[in-house]
């Protein structure tokens, strides 16, 4: 199991790595304005929660999950 502190490298690189895609990557136009707020990877490093958050905070709440989802 990873020490708190591998996990905290673990997470932040995921972040930054989904918040380049996210910005220079995806032509979508669904995700202006999207940035990725947070990452938290469980102990066995099977899955990660994502936090997103948009300018325009939840009135576009649904098209953004549409937008990652078809991402």
């Amino acid at each position: 199991m990873p020490s708190p502190i591998r996990l905290k490298k673990i997470s932040d690189r995921i972040k930054d790595e989904l918040s380049e895609i996210i910005l220079f990557g995806m032509d979508d136009p669904r995700l202006h304005g999207v940035t990725v707020t947070d990452v938290k990877v469980d102990r066995e490093l099977y899955y990660a929660n994502i936090y997103v958050s948009a300018v325009e905070g939840r009135a576009r709440s649904q098209e953004i999950l549409a937008g990652l989802e078809n991402a």
